[in-house]
């Protein structure tokens, strides 16, 4: 943390004031920004930005916000963190959140910035009340003044890669204040860099598509001016970003096509506004919405050009030529000379429909029972009487995290963080949710698995915390907190066959278990979900319908994990986990991480296996393995990496021939039919 303390430096050696004076942050301690938040309640949460959460807190009698820096244990700190410190501390605009304090302690990182009650323009677009038109031309402009001041305006100059309408404040006279710095990135003021080969870690529908940045994700000035676009279309249309199955800017370009050629608005501007709009400004934003747009990347405007435009509200030709510029928009139009919208809807797929074929699994209570006698007495200490959940207060989880901090932050997902504890000398994993209010259906689904199911081969819940608006679980510590794939990794694995194999069984086994409870929703990848115990014993940490922890693994899902059909459907069913499960056979069978072209590369091998006895594809560190063990796991593998995925088999029957009961045979003549169409 010392790169991180020496943006401070000079101003710890000052007193307060003269920091204030000098350098306008002023430090605060971790207990003081801990007390001023009621210890991080959700009571007092604010939201999350791109680096961290933000909570309301009263700092010397002034009211706050105060966000609690991401940082992982044992990692260096990012360049995000960095350059947070520095761009609020040394940028000032009258349309950017100020820096108002800081603290730096251990892992802890938090910042303190003014507090705007006013809350997003995300929050006003969307909310009960009517945002008029003079006020979304008013934060139109602001947002753009301060997005070419940080693009030109400071030295050096920053890219925000992040600007959403959840990023723009506004205080009480409505008034742009844009916000959330994390994602920002310095660039030179010398030589012709048009772009910084950097990941772009901007949010979904505001992401620049652009050809030239995507896939590689390229990000300079135009993806901020992108992004800008999509806040305008918000303004013009009063939508979210995505509804119905399309996002905002699919569905808004025939329109917008529509609206600068005829001069009729009803289709595309929001219909709050009842007409009440001056029709001049509103033509200049959604020129200047189509020209950040739907331009290719090299061609679109400056954002000191679309702040001219839009003070202006005239010679706009800059900005978009009606003439030229059409071209980005065009859609035939019908033969009467009119445009049907509905033709332009590009409607997302239907979801798959769920399997409802029965796996055919019986367990006994026993069986499905977490065993006490496998070195887990303290998990067994917490259930008094027949594993009734124990409910914590947040107090206690408060102080058995540290008061949450950093230096106890295991991971995170999309749901919050996950912290390890202490409790009765035992440690525990404690998932602590940002946001109950979004997320309680995601919260109760977890705790009900949680409390009437228990097996050893899952993460177990020892208890809740239901105190306000703060919802934690807490569960049973993993020791290692190491997946399956981090015992796979490396030049001497771990793990020998007998080892793999009973994981692939045990793994599997518990997904059946938990599908006949109708307890399980979520289709992954099986080798990063999974933790290895002391005993390597591997235990499944999510089963929830969402993802807790860390998206690292779900973004590289998308290519390597994950069945054909979701590319299209983005919607999991048992088919495409069972095809995800064949991906883990594959890993267990080679010792190869999966990339693009794992499954082509490996299924003529297995094919070529079976009926040559060819096993050159196994995993060269094994010393030796079991023939028709590896039979098995090959002809099951083949079975779910079906293309088809009604050509996959049932996880139950995967189980059997694991087993023994089934003959591979059977799969093998069951792929001999297919490929013959009988």
């Amino acid at each position: 943390m010392a790169c991180l303390r020496n943006c401070f430096r000079n101003a710890d050696r000052l007193t307060d004031s003269e920091t204030r004076e000098r350098f306008g942050p002023k430090k605060y301690t971790f207990r003081e920004l801990a007390n001023a938040t009621g210890h991080f309640s959700n009571s007092n949460s604010l939201g999350e930005g791109g680096f961290g959460q933000v909570y309301k807190g009263i700092l010397d009698g002034k009211e706050v916000a105060i966000k609690k820096l991401k940082y992982l244990p044992n990692e260096q700190p990012s360049e995000g963190l960095l350059q947070e410190i520095k761009i609020v501390s040394s940028v000032i605009h009258k349309n950017l959140v100020k820096l108002l304090g800081y603290c730096i302690e251990g892992d802890d990182i938090l910042l303190v910035l003014e507090y705007f009650p006013q809350k997003s323009l995300n929050f006003h677009l969307h909310g009960n009340k009517i945002l008029e038109w003079k006020p979304r031309m008013k934060i139109a402009k602001g947002s753009a003044e301060a997005l070419a001041y940080l693009h030109g305006g400071c030295k050096p100059k920053i890219i925000h890669r992040d600007v959403t309408s959840s990023n723009i404040l506004l205080d009480d006279d409505l008034e742009a204040k844009v916000t959330d710095f994390g994602l920002a990135l310095f660039f030179p003021e010398t030589g012709n860099l048009t772009h910084i080969s950097r990941s772009n870690k901007g949010t979904d529908v505001y992401a620049d598509p652009d050809p030239q940045n995507y896939p590689s994700r390229k990000v300079s000035e135009r993806s901020d001016v992108y992004s800008y676009g999509v806040v305008l279309l918000e303004l013009i249309t009063g939508r979210k970003t995505k509804f119905e199955g399309v996002d905002i800017v699919t569905w808004a370009k025939p329109r917008i096509e529509y609206a600068l050629s005829s001069g009729d608005y009803s289709k595309l501007v929001d219909s709050k506004l009842q007409k009440n709009y001056v029709e001049e400004e509103l033509k200049t934003m959604i020129s200047c919405t189509a020209a950040c747009l739907y331009k290719p990347s090299k061609s679109r405007p400056l954002m000191k050009q679309i702040v001219r435009a839009l003070e202006s509200c005239k010679d706009i030709e800059d900005i978009w030529d009606e003439k030229n510029d059409n071209q980005f928009l065009t859609n035939d139009p019908m033969p009467n000379g009119t445009y049907n919208i509905n033709n332009f809807q590009h409607m997302l797929p239907k979801p798959l429909v769920i399997s409802e074929a029965s796996n055919g699994i019986e367990f006994t209570q026993q069986e499905g029972l977490y065993n006490a006698s496998n070195g887990t007495e303290r998990f067994q200490a917490y259930f008094r009487k027949g594993y009734r959940l124990r409910k914590f207060s947040y107090q206690l989880l408060t102080e058995a995290t540290g008061g949450f901090s950093e230096d106890n932050r295991l991971d995170e997902g999309p749901l919050g963080q996950v912290y390890m504890g202490t409790l009765n000398g035992e440690k525990v994993a404690i998932k602590k949710f940002n946001n109950p209010r979004k997320h309680e259906e995601e919260y109760k689904h977890m705790k009900a698995i949680g409390s009437d199911f228990h097996h050893r081969n899952l993460v177990n819940l020892i208890g809740y915390c239901e105190e306000r608006a703060n919802r934690l679980l807490v569960y049973e510590f993993v020791p290692h907190y190491r997946s399956v794939r981090c015992f796979l990794k490396g030049e001497s694995s771990t793990l020998e066959w007998s080892t793999r194999y009973i994981i692939c069984f045990d793994a599997l086994t518990i997904k059946c278990c938990l599908f006949n409870e109708d307890k399980f929703w979520w289709g992954g990848d099986w080798m990063d979900d999974y933790f290895l115990d002391d005993d390597f014993q591997p235990k499944l940490a999510e089963y929830g319908r969402e993802k807790f922890f860390s998206d690292f693994a779900a973004t590289r899902k998308s290519t390597r994990c994950t069945a054909p059909e979701y590319t299209s459907s983005r919607t999991f069913t048992q088919k495409t986990d069972v095809y995800s499960y064949g991906v883990m056979l594959v890993e267990m069978i080679t010792g190869k991480e999966p990339d693009d072209d794992i499954v082509q590369w490996v299924v003529p091998r297995l094919k070529r296996a079976q009926s040559k006895g060819n096993y050159d594809f196994v995993d060269k560190r094994l010393k030796e393995y079991d023939k028709i063990e590896m039979d098995r796991m090959i002809a099951c593998a083949l079975a779910c990496l079906h293309d088809n995925p009604q050509d996959r088999p049932e996880m139950n029957q995967i189980i059997e021939v694991l087993k023994g009961n089934i003959d591979p045979q059977d799969l093998c003549k069951r792929e001999l039919q297919l490929s013959s169409g009988h």
